[in-house]
């Protein structure tokens, strides 16, 4: 879970007991009941390390809803798509916005 300092511009911070994602994705499961989805920002690249994210964020009590996915206009993010098309297919997304 990230947030924003305030009053430092855009100083990105994250909370001590970790990302929401993996073993955190207990944590916040059990303190913040209110919480639907638990939502990775995936910006690899590489299939196996864009295929990683979704087996960790896709659970039995979190669909994977992928917010945000690079579709930068770079050779390396070339793969973006068919890794957008294996969440869907292999891990049953339910939402991949492609950006940046």
């Amino acid at each position: 879970m990230s947030g924003w300092k305030a009053g430092l511009g855009v100083t990105r911070y994250f909370l001590s007991f970790g990302r929401a994602g993996g073993k955190g994705s207990d944590i916040w499961k059990w303190t913040a009941k209110n919480v639907d989805i638990i939502a990775p920002d995936i910006y690899k690249y590489h299939p196996n390390s864009y295929r990683r994210y979704c087996e960790v964020y896709n659970r039995e009590d979190n669909a994977l809803f992928i917010p945000e996915s690079s579709c930068a206009e770079l050779p390396e993010s070339a793969p973006n798509a068919s890794n957008m098309f294996y969440a869907i297919g292999k891990y049953d997304a339910i939402v991949i916005l492609p950006w940046s």
